[in-house]
């Protein structure tokens, strides 16, 4: 079997090594499920495909169908490749393939990984065996598997110690005799100049003797003579136990599956109880494909499975009453396997469960994350906190951070990808640096312009001049970022680009954090910040002008506050003096006043 899926590998065009091993054993390159192998696996093939940088090309046509680009051929695509060769493995008859990508970094497994935990080896068994059952019928998952045990028997020995008494014999003596047929009886070590390890000296019988039923005619030698060993030893079948995993001292059990791609669902309201329904699942058709049929929005749909509809002609209708689709990956799956779980109780009360592999490493990344992100706005806040001996101030720098993410968000929105916990996590951290240094320039011209000047001037100036400069900044870090965003990479020893190259692609998710956070950020600062900083002035202004106005109210007009404000309004009624000085020029001793029309005394320098 394992030569003919090789066969079929070697004859794909786009494959240029491949190496096949059968039973255990192989390259440890991540394999399927984070390197722990399906334990009915006879063999694998693994192969490499031409390099990234080699593979043909082919002419499409881009933004807008305005430009023309060139990007890898769709037929040696590795996506593509390990499609094609899915299909025409699964045509093989007598076992199931499993095609999965090398792993860049530490194998996660299949995205779908329920973890089953109890003492109790009978309901532990038995839950498990439910779970496998339920995700063999829960349509969108295939490849399932399960730890259970494969179906086998060992056969165990038992030593009867009071009739070996009798004959002279123990059980140490028995268990060397029967090591005879199994492994051997270990004698010594040794070292030899071609191996760094020790090597065991062994005795056994030779391998037409090593069968079960030599333990029939094998003597052990006692005081009293040779005894057959049948005289006080039986054998007996049990189910073969494979192996005992545990976690946290609880024994457990894994169910695993993958998840269909491409596939859709749609939901529709229930009249009763007006909460959404899936009626069935849907998958994008070729024209031409048999059971298609036209979605809302012009698409070609094909049904994959049944849920709470009857029949395709139910689900066209729901559309066109109104049913929405929405996709199904594995985070949907998981949510519909989690409801079954907890609203069913389909498992004895002594197990347990939880989610592991992709979900149990994504909650670890996300936590990580979170926890980095928050010690570094606390660190953050304290060394604001000490150069702007301000808390308002400093919570508004931290504010823009925060906000900042809303850029973020729309970037994976417009670009249509996904969010990274690693990769969109580390851009939202690097752009707060970003946004941090622009308002700490900002804020801190604020409050240096506003020392020799009313606040509101201030800051209206202080947007003035740092306009310029965080606009540069901004424009230059997003143009830089720009390919890296449209995985764009330059070659620029042998002349040329490429467009969405293996590297490329990893970075893609960093710089679109970088450049559409950096896009809202500016907005935020030149903005935001400024208008944060004048709803401070005109609180306190107008809290300070009505305590005045209490204080007035309840005071009397013989108050002290109350003679303050008649004094401050009798002298806004007094004419200014506006001085006016000549470019280059003092006043001299003998300059004059000279009296205006409207009252004022302008003071002219002398000539």
């Amino acid at each position: 079997m394992v030569r003919q899926a090789e066969e079929v590998i070697k004859a794909h065009p786009a494959v240029i090594n491949v190496f096949s091993f059968a039973g255990e054993g192989g390259l440890d390159t991540g394999g399927p499920g984070g390197g722990q192998s399906p334990q009915d696996t006879i063999g694998q093939v693994q192969f490499e495909i031409i390099p990234w940088e080699d593979r043909p090309t082919q002419t499409e046509t881009w933004f807008f169908d305005l430009l023309t680009r060139e990007v890898t051929a769709t037929a040696f695509d590795g996506n593509t490749v390990l499609d094609e060769l899915s299909a025409e493995l699964d045509k093989l008859p007598g076992f199931v393939t499993e095609l999965n990508a090398l792993e860049q970094g530490p194998g996660s497994g299949k995205p779908i990984h329920l973890r089953i935990k109890g003492d109790g080896w009978e309901d532990l068994t038995s839950a498990t065996e439910t779970a496998r059952a339920y995700f063999d019928k829960m349509p969108g998952l295939k490849l399932v598997e399960d730890t259970l045990p494969l179906p086998g028997i060992d056969w165990q020995i038992d030593v009867d110690v009071e009739k070996a008494g009798r004959y002279g014999a123990d059980v140490a003596t028995v268990g060397a005799m029967v090591q005879l047929v199994t492994r051997g009886i270990l004698l010594d070590t040794m070292r030899v100049d071609s191996s760094d390890e020790e090597i065991e000296i062994r005795v056994r019988l030779p391998d037409e003797d090593r069968v079960l039923s030599t333990l029939d005619t094998l003597k052990v030698r006692t005081a009293d003579g040779l005894v057959p060993l049948s005289n006080f030893i039986t054998r007996k079948p049990v189910p073969k136990l494979a192996q005992i995993s545990r976690v946290q001292q609880q024994r457990y059990y894994d169910v695993k599956a993958d998840v269909e791609p491409g596939l859709s669902k749609v939901v529709a309201a229930d009249p009763e109880t007006g909460e959404d329904q899936i009626l069935a699942l849907v998958k994008s058709a070729a024209d031409g494909a048999e059971g298609e049929f036209t979605g809302p929005n012009g698409q070609q749909l094909m049904l994959f499975a049944l849920d709470q509809a009857d029949t395709a002609g139910d689900v066209k209708t729901a559309l066109e009453q109104g049913a929405r689709i929405a996709p199904v990956n594995a985070n949907e799956r998981l949510a519909e396997i989690t409801k079954w779980l907890e609203g069913g109780d389909p498992f004895a009360s002594s197990i347990t469960w939880e989610w592991t592999g992709d979900q149990e490493e994504q909650e670890e990344s996300g936590a990580f994350l979170s926890k980095a992100f928050a010690g570094a706005l606390g660190l953050m806040f304290v060394i604001l906190l000490a150069q702007f001996n301000s808390f308002y101030n400093s919570a508004l720098v931290l504010l823009a951070v925060v906000l900042s993410t809303t850029g973020v968000l729309i970037g994976m929105m417009v670009m249509q990808q996904p969010f990274s916990i690693i990769m969109t996590g580390t851009g939202i951290v690097a752009l707060a640096g970003i946004v941090v240094n622009n308002n700490i320039v900002l804020i801190d011209t604020y409050q240096e312009y506003s020392q020799h000047m009313p606040r509101i001037e201030a800051i209206i100036r202080t947007a003035e001049a740092r306009i310029r400069p965080v606009l540069l900044t901004t424009v230059t870090t997003m143009a830089g970022l720009a390919p890296m965003m449209f995985g764009i990479s330059l070659d620029f020893i042998n002349g040329g680009y490429s467009i969405d190259s293996p590297t490329a692609l990893w970075w893609k998710q960093l710089a679109t954090a970088v450049v559409f956070g950096l896009g809202i950020a500016t907005v935020l600062t030149l903005v935001v910040t400024p208008s944060l900083l004048s709803i401070r002035v005109w609180l306190s202004t107008y809290m300070s002008w009505m305590g005045r106005l209490m204080a007035r109210l309840t005071g009397g007009r013989s108050s002290r506050i109350a003679q303050d404000m008649r004094l401050a309004k009798k002298a806004r009624k007094l004419p200014t003096t506006e001085l006016l000085w000549d470019e280059m020029t003092e006043v001299a001793p003998e300059a004059k006043w000279d009296a205006k029309p409207d009252g004022t005394t302008p003071l002219r320098a002398a000539e």
